[in-house]
C-alpha cells in the first residue's frame, strides 16, 4: 500500500482541527478522492498499455478508488486504489491473484514440464509507475481541494450555528 502523510502546510493543520472532526474528515476523504482520480487514470492507461490484451482491459475496468473502512477511517482518513472485489472472477486462479502477480512478477514452478525448474515471470508494473507519474499533481489537488473545502466546511458550519 502506498501512502503518503502530508507534512507542513501549518494552517491547514490548524483549518482543520478548528472544522472539529466530522467536517475535518469530510474535507480530508474529498481532497484524497480528487488526488486519487489523478493516480487513478494513470493506472488504468498503464494497465491497458503495460499489461496489455484482454486482462490489461479488464484491470482498467475494474480499478477504481475505495475509501478505508469505517474502523481505520475513524484514526486516518484515506482511499485505496485497488482492483475491486467485483472483478475477482477474473483475476483470482486457485489461489493466485493475478493483478498482483502481474504487477510484482510471479515464479513459475515446473516450467517446461521439469521437476524443480522454475521460470521467473517479470513484473509488468501498472500501479507503481502510476504512483510515480502522478504523485506530484495528485497532492496539488489535495492542497488545492483541502483548502476549498475548509473554506466551504467552515460557511456550512457557520450558516448552521446562525440557525
Amino acid at each position: 500500500m502506498l501512502s503518503v502523510e502530508l507534512k507542513g502546510a501549518e494552517e491547514l493543520r490548524k483549518a482543520l482541527a478548528g472544522l472539529g472532526g466530522a467536517g475535518a474528515r469530510r474535507v480530508a476523504r474529498t481532497a484524497i478522492r480528487k488526488g486519487a482520480k489523478k493516480t487513478l487514470a494513470a493506472a488504468k492507461a498503464n494497465a491497458r498499455t503495460e499489461v496489455g490484451g484482454e486482462m490489461g482491459s479488464l484491470i482498467a475496468k475494474y480499478i477504481k478508488i475505495v475509501p478505508f473502512s469505517r474502523q481505520v477511517a475513524r484514526r486516518v482518513a484515506g482511499m485505496s486504489i485497488m482492483v475491486s472485489k467485483d472483478g475477482n472472477e477474473h483475476f483470482v486462479v486457485g489461489k493466485n491473484y493475478i493483478p498482483a502477480a502481474l504487477e510484482y512478477g510471479h515464479v513459475w514452478p515446473g516450467a517446461g514440464g521439469l521437476k524443480g525448474v522454475s521460470a521467473a515471470v517479470r513484473p509488468r508494473a501498472f500501479m507503481r509507475p502510476a504512483w510515480d507519474s502522478t504523485k506530484h499533481q495528485a497532492l496539488q489537488a489535495i492542497l488545492d481541494a483541502m483548502r476549498v473545502g475548509i473554506e466551504r466546511e467552515a460557511k456550512r458550519q457557520a450558516a448552521k450555528a446562525k440557525l
